[in-house]
């Protein structure tokens, strides 16, 4: 993940590591409040964090076919 000025976010650990220390509780200082930032922001849209990778989420939402307009 990056900031605003697409610099990146320290998330405790690297994405796709398969460690304890990639549990989305599993992190201290700014990667903590990172963690909990995107999981707060994921879950307002509907979406809930698989708990052992800070940077799985999966929709739950029942899925609507819908059209969408591409230009």
């Amino acid at each position: 993940l990056t900031d605003v000025r697409g610099r990146e976010l320290d998330m405790g650990s690297d994405y796709d590591e398969f460690t304890e220390r990639a549990w989305t509780k599993n992190a201290t200082g700014k990667a903590r409040e990172y963690r909990a930032i995107l999981k707060e922001a994921m879950e307002r849209q509907g979406f809930k964090n698989y708990h052992m990778e800070w940077w799985h989420f999966t929709f739950m939402q029942p899925f609507k076919a819908r059209d969408v307009v591409i230009e």
